[in-house]
Parts: structure tokens; sequence; C-alpha cells
């Protein structure tokens, strides 16, 4: 049996969980661009919470097509990145 015929496919509900984590990260990527010219000192600390959407918002649309085997390790590098993200944001908000 060949690698193909055994490797699953991502089931459809993960798919949708990730595409609606893509349409978030390019939400939050938005306003954190909007926003980044009224942040004085937004600087490096606005770049790499951007740098994290954007790298969320592909890792998402690279799970919604990959194999399920995977997936797995997709969702794990988004909760991480995600944790990140929000930790960048409160950074530099509550500044």
């Amino acid at each position: 049996m060949s690698e193909k015929a055994i490797r699953c496919i991502v089931p459809r509900r993960v798919r949708e969980q990730l595409r609606a984590v893509e349409n978030h990260a390019v939400e939050v990527r938005k306003r954190l661009k909007s926003i980044q010219p009224r942040i004085a000192k937004g600087g490096g600390d606005m770049d790499d919470a951007v740098h994290l959407a954007e790298t969320i918002e592909r890792l998402a649309n690279y799970g919604q097509t990959c194999v399920a085997e995977e997936a797995v390790d997709v969702v794990s590098q988004i909760e991480a990145l995600s944790s990140m993200l929000r930790a960048e944001v409160d950074g530099f908000l509550v500044s």
C-alpha cells in the first residue's frame, strides 16, 4: 500500500476551525496595521505582532489542506504563536 493511500485528510470540523483562526488572524493583522501609525513607540513590538499574526494566518491556511498528521503540529504551533501574539499586543497596549 502506498503512503498516500494511508494518509488522512484534515476532518471538516478542523478545517472550519482553522478557517476561523485564519480569518481572525487577518482581522488582527489589519487592526494592528491600522493603529500602528497612532502608537508612537510601536516600533519593533508592533512589527513583531504583525509578523506573528501573518504567521498564524499562513499556518491556519496551510492546516486546512495538509494531512491530518501535520494538522496536529500546525494546531500546536498556532496555539503557541497565539499566546505570543497576545503577550505582544498586551505589552504595547498597556505601555
